[in-house]
């Protein structure tokens, strides 16, 4: 027996329907896809598979030619898709599992309608065959087999196939050109109230409010700080060295009186725990 709350009766006429409320409900909701979390290696090879479809597209339009260089170019488009996971998709009728072999075969109607079934199943067996790191060359080695100068690679925007006309230098130089414009156009995106807030101490003086000189102010900031550390600050001081004559010292010996001499030159007076050695205090000037 069905509850009266999901049931109404609507007459029309001489006939009434009966509305399930709850199966309407059902039936108006929309249907939300899962999202699942990629993994860094799927996410990898899915962007090879794009940038190789965006080359191959631009160089041979919809359909590889009937050569040598065609079937290469297959070969390679099929490497990063023999590497993809089962996939359920989703038909009217009922539900189909996809797997890289069934995907391999859709792969080559596609691009290869030429190629008939016998060559089509000795190439998918021939990438199956072939080891996982064979599957997943390096970006510059791929580069180097398809012959992409970096002039293409920068106007198709691929990013997991290196160029094999630039030296991997020429590339380090090039993203830290890249890095800094980016860090340049974030700095003007930033609004300038926000930025003198969190870089503006010299704007706002905030010396002139504690009565000091500026250099005042930096120099006692850099002792609270060392104070807070725990590290103590290191004078390195140049000393001169003083000549006493034989007769001072003869002097001087004889009422029992050290004559005052300079540090040596391979030590530096600085905390009351110990010396330093010259080497140290060079060091420290280096890095401090």
């Amino acid at each position: 027996m069905i509850s009266a709350k999901l049931k109404y009766s609507v007459t029309t006429g001489s006939s009434a329907e009966i509305i399930d409320f709850a199966t309407a409900k059902a039936a108006k909701r929309p249907t939300v896809r899962r999202q699942v979390k990629l993994s860094k290696n799927e996410i990898l090879r899915r962007l090879r598979l794009g940038d190789l479809r965006r080359l191959l597209r631009d160089r041979c339009g919809s359909v590889l030619p009937d050569d040598d260089a065609g079937r290469e170019y297959l070969k390679e488009l099929l490497l990063p898709i023999s590497l993809g996971p089962n996939e359920a998709i989703r038909r009217p009728s009922a539900v189909e599992i996809w797997g890289p072999t069934t995907r391999m075969r859709r792969e080559i109607e596609l691009w290869a309608p030429w190629m008939s079934e016998d060559e089509a199943r000795d190439l998918r067996l021939e990438v199956n065959a072939m080891p996982t790191w064979q599957r997943k060359p390096m970006a510059r080695t791929l580069g180097e087999r398809l012959q992409v100068p970096y002039a293409e690679r920068a106007r198709l925007g691929l990013r997991t196939i290196g160029p094999f006309d630039v030296p991997e230098a020429g590339m380090a130089l090039m993203r830290k050109r890249k890095k800094r414009e980016r860090a340049k156009l974030r700095r003007q995106r930033q609004p300038r109230a926000d930025f003198l807030a969190a870089h503006g101490t010299s704007r706002t003086k905030p010396w002139e409010e504690a009565g000091m000189s500026r250099a005042t102010w930096y120099r006692r900031m850099k002792q609270e700080q060392a104070s807070e550390t725990g590290v103590c600050p290191i004078n390195l001081i140049k000393t001169d060295h003083t000549l006493v004559s034989r007769e001072g010292l003869s002097s001087e010996a004889s009422s029992c009186v050290r004559p005052s001499t300079a540090t040596p030159a391979g030590q530096t007076g600085t905390c009351p725990d110990g010396l330093l050695t010259a080497g140290e205090a060079a060091w420290l000037v280096r890095h401090v």
